[in-house]
C-alpha cells in the first residue's frame, strides 16, 4: 500500500474517529435565478469511497466541478484536511482527477505517464523514479512501465489513470463517471478493479455515476441527488433496503409500494396496508400516512418456512431476466399487484405456470416505511 506523508494538515476528527479529508458546509451554486445547487452539507472521510448518484440535472457534476475548483460556489465553505479551499484554484487544492475516457498521453509511456504530474510539481529525479517504482507495484503493472497506451487493455488503462492520480499522494481522487462509455460485461471489470485499486491503495474517493449497480457495487457511501440536493446519505444497503422515499425506493429498481395509515401511539403504534389486508406491528410516527416498500426478492413464493404475513394469489405473467425470474402476481382479496423475484433455476419454470395459485409470505423486518411528508421533500 502507499504510504501518505502529508506532513501535519490531517482533517478535523469525525464523530467515529476518522479523520475527515473533505468537508462542504452550505455549498450552493446559482447561475442567475436558477439554483443548480442547494446548500449542501458533506463530510468524507479518510480512505472512504462516496458515490455521488442522481438522474441527470441532480446537481451531482456541479458539486464535483465545485471540490475540483474547476468552479466557485455562490454560498458556503470548502476545507480539504482542514485547511479553506473554498477560493483556491484547481492546481492548489490537493485533489486529483480520473475522467471518463482516462485522458492518457498517448505519445508517452506508462512509466512517463505517470511521472508527468511529479515533474510538473518539480520533483527531483530520484523521487520520481521511486513513486513511479511504488505505484507500479501496487497497480500490478511492474513490467509495463515501457509501453503505450494503445499497448494496453482498457482495465490495464485504467489502473494507469488511478497510478498517475494517486503517485503525487491527493487528499481526494474525484471520479467523474469513468466507466460510462464501456459496454456492461467491460464496465463489470472496470468496477472490481477500481474495487481492487482502492483498497489497495487506501484513497479517499469521491464518485460520480447515474449507475444504481455501479453505485451499490462500489461505495462505502451513497449520496443520492435529486433536484440540486441530497436526498439520502447512507451505506448502499440503506439506501436499497431502508429508502426514505418513494423517489429513493423507485431509483434502485423494482419495489412493491402500498399506502398505509399509521393508528396509535408509542409500543402500539401500527401501519394499516389495505392493499394487502394487513397491519404492520411498526410504523412511523404517530397519526401519519405515506408508503410501505418491500423489494421484491424479499419475498417468498409458496414458502415453505414461517412467515410473518402469508397471501394467496394468482399468477399473471412470469419472466425470465437472466439469472433471476419475475414473477407477476394478483392477491385474491382486493386484487393488488405483486412483483416477486428469485433466482432463475430449472424450477422456476416448470414448477409455476401463468393462472397458477400460489401463496406470497414475507417478514415484516424486510419492509420499510416512508411518510408522504418525507416524501413531498425528497
Amino acid at each position: 500500500m502507499l504510504q501518505k506523508n502529508k506532513g501535519c494538515h490531517m482533517g478535523e476528527p469525525s464523530a467515529d474517529g476518522f479523520a475527515v479529508k473533505l468537508k462542504l458546509e452550505g455549498v450552493e451554486k446559482k447561475y442567475g435565478d436558477f439554483q443548480a445547487l442547494r446548500p449542501t452539507h458533506l463530510e468524507v472521510k479518510e480512505g472512504e469511497f462516496v458515490t455521488l448518484l442522481g438522474p441527470s440535472g441532480s446537481g451531482k457534476t456541479t458539486l464535483l466541478s465545485l471540490i475540483a475548483g474547476t468552479n466557485y460556489p455562490s454560498g458556503g465553505s470548502i476545507s480539504i484536511d482542514g485547511r479553506p479551499a473554498t477560493e483556491l484554484p484547481a492546481h492548489k487544492r490537493d485533489v486529483g482527477v480520473i475522467f471518463q475516457n482516462y485522458a492518457l498521453f498517448p505519445h508517452l509511456t506508462v512509466a512517463e505517464n505517470i511521472a508527468f504530474p511529479l515533474r510538473m510539481r518539480g520533483e527531483r529525479q530520484e523521487e520520481v523514479q521511486r513513486k513511479c517504482d511504488n505505484v507500479l507495484s501496487a497497480v500490478g503493472l511492474t513490467s509495463f512501465g515501457n509501453r503505450f497506451p494503445s499497448e494496453l487493455s482498457g482495465g490495464q488503462q485504467q489502473r494507469v489513470a488511478f497510478a498517475r492520480c494517486v503517485v503525487y499522494e491527493p487528499s481526494v481522487i474525484l471520479m467523474d463517471e469513468p466507466l460510462g462509455a464501456l459496454d456492461k460485461r467491460l464496465r463489470d471489470s472496470m468496477q472490481d478493479e477500481i474495487r481492487r485499486l482502492h483498497k489497495a491503495l487506501g484513497t479517499t474517493v469521491v464518485y460520480i455515476t447515474h449507475d444504481q449497480t455501479e453505485a451499490l457495487t462500489l461505495s462505502d457511501r451513497i449520496c443520492l441527488m435529486k433536484d440540486g440536493e441530497i436526498v439520502q446519505s447512507g451505506a448502499p444497503s440503506d439506501l436499497y433496503f431502508r429508502p426514505n422515499s418513494r423517489f429513493a425506493a423507485e431509483f434502485f429498481g423494482e419495489a412493491n409500494l402500498y399506502p398505509y395509515e399509521a393508528e396509535g401511539s408509542g409500543a402500539s403504534n401500527v401501519a394499516h396496508v389495505k392493499d394487502l389486508g394487513a397491519v404492520s406491528p411498526q410504523a412511523p410516527e404517530q397519526g401519519t400516512s405515506g408508503w410501505m416498500m418491500i423489494r421484491p426478492q424479499c419475498l417468498q413464493l409458496d414458502p415453505e418456512t414461517p412467515h410473518d404475513e402469508l397471501r394467496t394469489c394468482r399468477v399473471s405473467d412470469i419472466r425470465q431476466v437472466g439469472f433471476y425470474t419475475q414473477f407477476h402476481l394478483t392477491l385474491d382479496q382486493g386484487g393488488a399487484s405483486i412483483i416477486l423475484q428469485r433466482l432463475s433455476d430449472v424450477s422456476s419454470l416448470s414448477r409455476w405456470h401463468i393462472g397458477q395459485s400460489v401463496t406470497v409470505g414475507w417478514n415484516w423486518r424486510d419492509v420499510a416505511f416512508f411518510s408522504e411528508e418525507r416524501e413531498r421533500h425528497a
